[in-house]
């Protein structure tokens, strides 16, 4: 897992798994920092290794594994993140 926490949107990188055990590389577009800052995400939120559960909107072309992020739970310790946080 990549975090780059940059403007105009922060970009998460992560591998995924399909139903049938495939792997995929998704590249998952966040909100920018000033909004990520609001709910409580900053640079050293996510780290390399963090095991995440991503939800959000898949992009037009499934093949391109590319999504806008919803929310984000860090599964080791159950941290959530939410457009809906404050």
């Amino acid at each position: 897992m990549e975090f780059i926490f940059r403007n105009p949107h922060a970009i998460l990188e992560v591998m995924g798994s399909s139903d049938d055990g495939v792997t995929y590389h998704w590249a998952c577009e966040w909100r920018g920092t000033f909004d990520l800052r609001r709910i409580g995400v900053d640079r050293d939120s996510l780290k390399p290794g963090d095991k995440v559960i991503v939800t959000g909107l898949p992009g037009r072309n499934l093949e391109d594994h590319q999504l806008l992020i919803k929310a984000i739970e860090r599964t080791t310790d159950g941290q959530k993140w939410s457009g809906d946080s404050k």
